[in-house]
């Protein structure tokens, strides 16, 4: 069954997901979803590494990769949550990558995260809501040593259409959560943030297949409108904000993901 849609910590319809990421210190938060790999040796795993769009994509847990034509399909997902795709970046500034999820039954799950210097920066974590197509979306940023809260914005193009602030971080298992609908084809960009509004920070970006318009609702309760959807860390004073990152990973629960593009940014 192709996966029509994910709940975001605010209900969001359609399909072009774009995450941005720019981030304080994170050194201090543990990876939320470690990985497993089931008996894989190191050298299993790298022998089981192949490229795509010029990164390298190496199998997470009980994953198989198989790239065919302009696709890498990673499928064998099983229900620990720790399998799916490390992708490995050369100290770029930003990543996005065009995917389909698939996914059957229900209780699915896909957990997004970067990393610098080998720690978990950011993540954004999906978790369908029983077997329905709406899942529940949250984000976490690490800059701070309890974790940095984060605001989320609503587009509709270039406009402005709501959000808010202060949002709780958490791993996908707190009370801060909106519901997001996220088609296939949907592009997910990571990158570090430069702007005057935010330096430094870490952000996720959505943006819906096609320029379609969607409803997030948000933590509050409030539902707003738009096609692009903007997660961004809030830094507190004295975080150490990295400009560069080292890999970005997908793993969770569900029957396959295909990345049908990426490109990067230095």
């Amino acid at each position: 069954m192709k996966l029509p849609g994910f709940a975001l910590a605010a209900t969001i319809a359609a399909g072009i997901a774009a995450f941005v990421v720019g981030c304080g210190d994170m050194s201090t938060q543990a990876d939320n979803h470690p990985a497993n790999n089931h008996g894989k040796t190191p050298d299993d795993q790298l022998m089981s590494c192949t490229t795509f769009n010029g990164l390298t994509h190496c199998p997470s847990g009980a994953a198989t990769l198989n790239v065919t034509g302009a696709k890498l399909k990673v499928g064998s997902f099983g229900t620990s949550g720790a399998d799916g795709v490390n992708i490995g970046l050369n100290n770029v500034r930003e990543w996005e990558g065009v995917f389909s999820p698939y996914h059957s039954g229900s209780n699915n799950k896909l957990f997004w995260t970067a990393s610098s210097n080998g720690n978990t920066v950011a993540g954004l974590n999906m978790i369908q809501m029983g077997s329905t197509d709406s899942f529940k979306v949250s984000a976490f940023f690490t800059g701070a040593p309890s974790g940095s809260k984060y605001k989320i914005e609503v587009f509709q193009d270039s406009t402005y259409q709501g959000g808010q602030d202060s949002v709780d971080g958490n791993d996908g298992s707190g009370p801060s959560y909106g519901t997001l609908y996220v088609n296939s084809d949907g592009k997910l960009v990571f990158i570090w943030t430069a702007s005057l509004v935010s330096p430094g920070a870490c952000q996720w970006q959505y943006f819906t297949a096609g320029g379609s318009i969607r409803a997030m609702k948000l933590p509050n309760g409030t539902p707003v409108y738009g096609n692009r959807f903007v997660f961004t860390e809030q830094l507190a004073s004295g975080q150490y904000p990295y400009n560069q990152f080292d890999g970005v990973s997908a793993r969770g629960v569900l029957d396959s993901l295909t990345l049908k593009s990426e490109s990067v940014q230095y």
